[in-house]
């Protein structure tokens, strides 16, 4: 679609126009504004779009700036609560490991007493069934 440079209203289908240089112009524009006075117009509209999207582009800059630094922050928070999270499990595993090692610790202990509580109530020790001549003939072989 082609645009008016003076009036920016569509050229439609046989319409009058005329070409000034690179620009097209309503007929009954030419006489209204001229082609440089279209062109600055023109230009003027592109430079306040222009200022438009500097500072929209500054604004935004801005913004990937803030967020990189939020990121960098909570990458750093995430790589200290991991490692808090593998100190924990690091006591986690120490604590079952002294907790495996104390149970075992105990069951020997209670094995210890049983064995020195059987002793006190005079259990005998067990019996030797050989006969006590043999007995008497193997201490004397080892002599």
């Amino acid at each position: 679609m082609v645009i008016c440079a003076a009036c920016r209203q569509p050229i439609v289908t046989r319409q009058q126009i005329k070409i000034i240089g690179y620009e097209v112009v309503h007929a009954g524009c030419v006489g209204r504004e001229t082609v440089s006075q279209a062109l600055h117009r023109r230009s003027a509209d592109i430079e306040v779009r222009l200022a438009r999207l500097e500072s929209n582009d500054a604004a935004l800059r801005g913004q990937v700036t803030r967020l990189q630094m939020e990121r960098a922050d909570v990458e750093r928070e995430w790589r200290r609560v991991k490692a808090e999270r593998d100190e924990a499990r690091v006591q986690q595993a120490n604590a079952v490991a002294q907790i495996a090692t104390a149970n075992r610790e105990r069951d020997a202990a209670r094995e210890e007493l049983a064995k020195i509580k059987a002793k006190m109530e005079g259990t005998p020790d067990p019996v030797d069934d050989r006969d006590p001549v043999v007995v008497r003939f193997g201490l004397l072989e080892m002599d």
